[in-house]
């Protein structure tokens, strides 16, 4: 597959636009962490091509991060060699199965805004099977928040993690507010915005 490198980091040559994303990690994740009491594990998934697992590495002892588009997660295997990061190639989900990536309107140049169909060959897995301990979670899977949610259900009531969600309005799936609502139904409260992702601490 033909890459580029930008920003020093390899992209997809279809992904035009997608690489700008790469400076916003060592940014956003600073933030992220300051909510965290401990350090242990955090499970990331819109990995895209490795940059806020890269930057987490460098903060968390263990990072899982889950890009289900393939040629991004070819490039986020070129770019994310830290020992530190386990990389699947996956959907996060309520329920296991398969499904495909799909392009987005409009977003024809940006793969990490693809989103999830059912059919194709990539799996979707449940944060619940994974038998983690994670002191964060952060989700960026374009509409796929609640689901992922759903999926990580008893996770989240043993451990406790803190719970990032990107909260954005998208073309294929408009109603972002139920994310929310489920963690407040959880015990959760907001307690901190990053761009358009929203943290989540339990009370």
């Amino acid at each position: 597959m033909k890459t580029v490198l930008k920003n020093g980091y390899h992209t997809a040559a279809g992904d035009s636009r997608g690489y700008r994303v790469t400076d916003g990690a060592a940014i956003d994740v600073p933030k992220y962490i300051s909510h965290c009491d401990n350090f242990d594990c955090v499970i990331q998934a819109g990995g895209h091509v490795g940059a806020y697992p890269k930057e987490f590495a460098k903060h968390f002892a263990a990072v899982y991060t889950f890009e289900p588009n393939p040629q991004s997660f070819y490039c986020m295997a070129l770019n994310v060699q830290e020992s530190n990061v386990n990389k699947c190639q996956a959907f996060l989900g309520e329920r296991n199965g398969l499904a495909k990536i799909a392009v987005t309107q409009g977003e024809e140049e940006n793969f990490g805004a693809w989103h999830k169909q059912p059919g194709g060959i990539t799996p979707t897995i449940m944060i619940d099977d994974l038998g983690l301990k994670p002191d964060l979670i952060q989700l960026d899977v374009e509409g796929e928040e609640l689901a992922a949610l759903r999926g990580a259900e008893a996770t989240i009531e043993l451990c406790s993690p803190v719970v990032i969600i990107e909260n954005k309005p998208l073309p294929h799936k408009r109603d972002c507010s139920e994310p929310p609502k489920w963690l407040i139904r959880k015990g959760y409260q907001e307690v901190g915005r990053v761009g358009r992702d929203i943290v989540f601490k339990r009370k």
